[in-house]
């Protein structure tokens, strides 16, 4: 198609990334690739003053684009992030209402921090709506991080409301970009094309999108994606999921572990509270946001993991007991604001019960070691085969310490309360016996194991003690497996080795031999009654033995 030079036409606001690398996005304009569209289709389009109450587009490959396209949002997989509004390179988006009457809220809140005629737009919608024709790039639609846009057929430019009135018109006639044209308040969104009129949200839209999160304060954490809000420590799984996808592994290594102090850890032992809430389960299985982090720890480049140094050291001090997972996060925490950390813990290693409850087969010790440099590379120091009240005294550190932060957790197991349990040889906690297995490799088990639980501590000691040579090895659990709070994974992986469970079993008590040594259990059937006050249906003794 021949170009054409034409003295009155002006550019928009370019768009903030180039189309060049999405060679397979068309535009309505003239239907030619993008890609070869060597001016970029999206910044030659024009509006026409003369015709200012509705909005036709023009572009320099054809005298008026005749046909749009209707942008669509799935309310329920919506997040309200904004990213289609702000990529929009028409701005046919829009999530901002005016103020005024209302009864959503506080009168305060409907209030606009903002001077002038912009004080009007004082709302948030909770999902965008389209104000203007669409061109169908499918821009949004690909970066959408939900995937809850859609780009619908094409429509006649007829078939659009009218957009009410202007409150700026541009000084001189003729052709003028579409952004020179300012209006007093955006369409209220009712009988139109692309929907029915959508609920509003009490929020204040700033300037643009980003100013307007960064205003919006504490209130600004109930926009984050589900999975962000899930994960404790609020990483963008989103973000680095998305790198992944483009290739740029290093990027996605350090949006995994700057807020993170265990990102190599949570990508192969983590309970993953962000796949439970994933938008994408909803239509048929959750993203694999932990594995996708594992993949960006052993892809990106160890040189890229570079954590944000503090602005200032502070002259205070820390001591902290106990280089388990709250103590070396504590440390993390602390190394970044500037304070000077001293780890102080008993073990011959650092990690606590990642180190020495999680076995190695589930988590690496290099990748454990990787976490833990990480966090004494910020400065801090480790004092292991250090015991508190043995090599050093409570008191002493707190005269040589500002603060003293306790993180022992907690180590010991919980108790079943029957008959032989602590007389009797061959009855073990699991994890002693986890921490046994994990700092000697000559920790040997015979003859058939019996493990009384359904977590995750009960499947890491059934599936060790089959590798420290228990020749068989049987998990008793009282609810069914349905029930069990171990990973699917765990289970799936236990059963695999040929680890027997046997459900709706409760042990009544453990039996002997006169030398004192485990010869057997007693154990009776149960059954599931009513839900417990978290939900899950509490077992119920038959009164039958098995």
């Amino acid at each position: 198609m021949k170009r054409v030079a034409h003295p009155k036409w002006l550019s928009l606001v370019p768009y903030i990334r180039p189309f060049s690398h999405r060679p397979h996005v068309l535009c309505a304009a003239c239907d030619i690739n993008t890609a070869q569209c060597d001016a970029s289709v999206t910044s030659r389009l024009y509006a026409s003053r003369s015709k200012s109450w509705r909005t036709y587009l023009f572009c320099q490959f054809k005298e008026e684009v005749g046909m749009v396209y209707r942008f669509h949002v799935n309310e329920q997989t919506c997040i309200n992030c904004g990213i289609c509004m702000d990529l929009c390179p028409v701005r046919c988006l829009d999530m901002s209402r005016p103020s005024g009457e209302g009864t959503i809220g506080q009168a305060s809140e409907r209030q606009s921090p903002i001077p002038g005629d912009s004080a009007q737009h004082a709302w948030m919608m909770l999902t965008p709506v389209q104000v203007a024709p669409c061109v169908g790039c499918q821009i949004c639609a690909q970066e959408c991080p939900t995937n809850a846009i859609t780009i619908e057929n094409k429509v006649s430019q007829v078939a659009y409301a009218e957009r009410g009135s202007l409150s700026y018109l541009p000084p001189e006639d003729g052709w003028q970009p579409l952004d020179a044209y300012t209006r007093a308040y955006p369409e209220e969104p009712g009988e139109t094309p692309w929907g029915e009129g959508r609920a509003w949200h009490v929020a204040e839209r700033h300037s643009s999108w980003q100013s307007w999160r960064t205003w919006l304060g504490e209130r600004k954490e109930d926009l984050r994606a589900p999975c962000q809000a899930a994960c404790p420590v609020g990483t963008n799984a989103g973000l680095y999921v998305s790198l992944i996808a483009e290739g740029r592994y290093d990027e996605a290594l350090q949006v995994a572990s700057e807020p993170n102090p265990f990102p190599c850890i949570c990508g192969r032992v983590c309970t993953a509270p962000c796949e439970d809430v994933c938008r994408r389960g909803e239509f048929d299985a959750p993203i694999a946001i932990r594995d996708l982090k594992r993949f960006a720890m052993d892809n990106g480049a160890p040189s890229k993991r570079k954590v944000t140094p503090p602005r200032h050291r502070r002259a205070e001090r820390v001591a902290i007991v106990g280089a388990g997972p709250t103590g070396l996060s504590a440390a993390y925490y602390l190394a970044r604001r500037g304070y000077s950390v001293t780890i102080y813990d008993a073990m011959p290693v650092a990690g606590g019960m990642m180190a020495i409850g999680i076995p190695a087969y589930r988590l690496p010790r290099a990748e454990l070691n990787r976490d833990i440099d990480a966090i004494c590379e910020l400065g801090v120091e480790l004092r292991l085969n250090t015991a508190i009240g043995r090599d050093v005294t409570l008191d002493e550190l707190q005269e040589s310490y500002d603060g003293v932060l306790l993180a022992v957790g907690a180590q010991h197991s919980q108790r079943l309360h029957i008959p032989g349990e602590s007389m009797l040889t061959g009855v073990i906690p699991a994890t002693l016996f986890l921490k046994q297995f994990n700092l000697s490799s000559e920790t040997r088990m015979s003859g058939n194991v019996v493990v009384v639980g359904g977590g995750s501590t009960a499947m890491d000691a059934a599936r060790s003690a089959l590798r420290a040579g228990a020749s068989s090895v049987q998990i008793l659990y009282r609810r069914t497996r349905a029930e069990m709070p171990a990973q699917v994974e765990e289970v799936r992986a236990a059963l695999e080795e040929g680890i027997q469970i046997l459900e709706l079993v409760a042990p009544l008590s453990i039996l002997g031999t006169e030398e004192g040594n485990v010869s057997g259990i007693r154990c009776q059937r149960m059954q599931l009654g009513e839900p417990d006050a978290r939900g899950r249906r509490s077992p119920v003794g038959t009164g039958r033995d098995r």
